[in-house]
Parts: C-alpha cells; structure tokens; sequence
C-alpha cells in the first residue's frame, strides 16, 4: 500500500483549496458582470494552472547552493619544496587579499632578522638601514607596510638575498 506523507497531503490539499477559491471567485465576478461563466473549461484552467505552479515550487525547493570557496590546491609536485610552496602561496594569497595583509610583511621581517643575526649585524644600525635595507624593506621593519605589489616584494626579497 502507497501511502504518502502528511506534508506532501497537505501542500496539495492546499493546492485544492486555492483551485477551489479561484474557480469561485472566477464565477462570482462573471455573476456580477452578468455573464454566463463555461465553468469546466475554466475549472480545467485553473486547475492547470495551479498544478504547473505548485509543480514549479516543489521543483525548486531545494537547498541553496554553498558558495563557499574551496581552497586553492596546491600547484607543486608531489616531493617539492613544502618551504617554497609555503612561501609562494604566502605571496599569491597577499597579492589576492582585500584587505590589509600582515602575514608577509612579518614573514619578511622573520627573514630579515635572521639574516642579519646570522651575519651579525644590527637592524637599528644607520648604514644597515639605509644602504643595505632600503626604504621598502625599512617600512616593512618599521610595521608602517601596506599592501605590497609584486615589484616591492621582489625588492625585499632582493635587498634581504644581498646582506653580507
């Protein structure tokens, strides 16, 4: 025995109902305007018409879509450099960021301190920071960086390559 869901009864119960309600309000306006309503043509219309849009609803009652966005996979090779690929999606994701992005000035900062304990020199030294350093590398010490463009990460990429 087929036996269907009180949910699935009662949407169409009440696709009966507004069937019902609109041939009735059909025929009224037609007794009103003193005409003689073909009632089963318009019943058969209505009907129609009710069960093309209640099959439209149901069609489209599902769940929205997730628009989420999945993370980028990751472009190197199996057996790559797991530091490089690190760093390189560090620069794409500031590249594509919206808004202000403090992972890779910080990361640069990591890279400038190590270099230049590793050779022993002082940040705060004047000739370290303007000479060596520059004044985009300098800003990015200093916390002041925004948003850097692609030439002035490779700038301070460059100049933290060149300490001796």
């Amino acid at each position: 025995m087929l036996t269907v869901p009180a949910a699935e009864r009662r949407r169409w119960g009440t696709r009966a109902l507004v069937w019902v309600v609109v041939v009735l309000l059909l025929v009224a306006i037609s007794r009103v305007e003193h005409t003689t309503p073909l009632v089963l043509p318009m019943a058969l219309l209505v009907g129609a018409v009710v069960a093309i849009g209640g099959l439209v609803l149901d069609a489209a009652d599902v769940a929205s879509p997730d628009w989420g966005v999945t993370a980028d996979t990751d472009t190197f090779a199996r057996g790559g450099d797991p530091g490089l690929a690190r760093n390189v999606r560090l620069i794409e994701n500031h590249l594509r960021a919206r808004t202000e992005d403090a992972v890779l000035p910080g990361r640069l900062v990591q890279l400038t301190e190590a270099r230049l304990e590793r050779l022993g020199l002082d940040a705060a030294d004047p000739g370290v920071r303007g000479n060596a350093l520059g004044p985009t590398l300098s800003a990015v010490l200093d916390g002041r960086a925004r948003t850097l463009r692609l030439a002035e990460i490779e700038d301070c990429v460059r100049r933290i390559e060149e300490l001796r």
